[in-house]
């Protein structure tokens, strides 16, 4: 027989949050695996709208990880100020068509507005009023301008929307817990960009950005994705693994030179290749 199994919300209100957002963990395992749905409702319920679903089974012993869901299409639901949440399983009659949920989250990423000022660093330019830490999830739409000028920031994930600007000066630091998307502009004349701790690499995407500083101290490294990094200043390579993917130039310009700065003793390895890939042919590189 089939079964139906539905968790319901209550209602959120996301008036004030134009970049809502859902998460969910789940453990699919079993030959009856039946379908599962997100859906939300905008009218107290009277109708459903599914935003994702899976079916069949997805995992392959019940000693895998959980999957984690980050719900798409949750733009639809900016603004909005009641909306519903619904889980629906509907499986069949067996133990081997049981499925797990866990870790349900509803939440928001802080997006920049810029109401008080270019000032990073002052609550009312954000979103939630509240300057961003270690732990957020933050958006730079289109046509931002935040400055990090005055004091050091912190984010987890940062996205930085086309035709967006993100200024880092008067040396000071942005550190990313998470990922860096960077899809519009970084000037950073003197700042620094720090990767820090992660549960995993910290992924970079995006198009071609110039930094000055880059700062890598996730013991997992990062692993460029897309885009093309250009470091004027210098890069401090204390973590893990820097996968560039040949995507990160040790560049100079009229006013900088880049440069990979060590903090203490250790090795690395230069590898020179022309064009045809053929190894170096005749031309040499002085290390001093």
């Amino acid at each position: 027989t089939t079964s139906f199994f539905t968790l319901t919300s209550s209602c959120f209100d996301f008036s004030s949050s134009p970049y809502p957002k859902a998460s969910f963990a789940y453990h699919a395992y079993g030959s009856t695996i039946g379908t599962l749905k997100f859906y939300y409702s905008v009218n107290d319920g009277n109708s459903w709208t599914s935003l994702w679903q899976i079916s069949g089974q997805q995992h392959t012993s019940d000693s895998d990880p959980a999957t984690v869901v980050n719900v798409p299409g949750m733009s639809v639901l900016a603004n909005r100020s009641s909306v519903m949440f619904r889980i629906q399983y509907q499986g069949g009659g067996s133990f081997t068509g049981d499925i797990a949920i866990d870790d349900i989250v509803i939440d928001q990423d802080i997006a920049w507005t810029g109401t008080v000022s270019s000032d990073w660093n002052v609550a009312g330019n954000w979103s939630n009023d509240e300057v961003p830490d270690a732990s957020d999830e933050v958006i730079i739409p289109t046509s931002g301008d935040p400055r990090l000028e005055n004091a050091n920031g912190s984010v987890k994930n940062i996205t930085i929307e086309s035709g967006a600007t993100l200024h880092i000066g008067n040396s000071k630091e942005l550190t990313v817990n998470g990922n860096w998307t960077n899809n519009g502009t970084l000037i950073a004349t003197d700042g620094v960009v720090a990767f820090s701790t992660s549960n995993g690499p910290n992924l970079l995407n995006g198009g071609v950005q110039d930094f000055y500083s880059m700062r890598v101290s996730n013991a997992s490294g990062i692993t460029i994705q897309s885009g093309t990094y250009n470091i004027y200043g210098a890069l401090y390579p204390s973590g893990g693994t820097i996968v560039t993917n040949d995507a990160l130039v040790i560049a100079s310009n009229s006013t900088s030179t880049g440069r990979i700065m060590a903090g203490g003793m250790g090795g690395y390895t230069l590898e020179l290749t022309d064009s045809y890939g053929d190894g170096w042919d005749g031309a040499f590189i002085t290390v001093s």
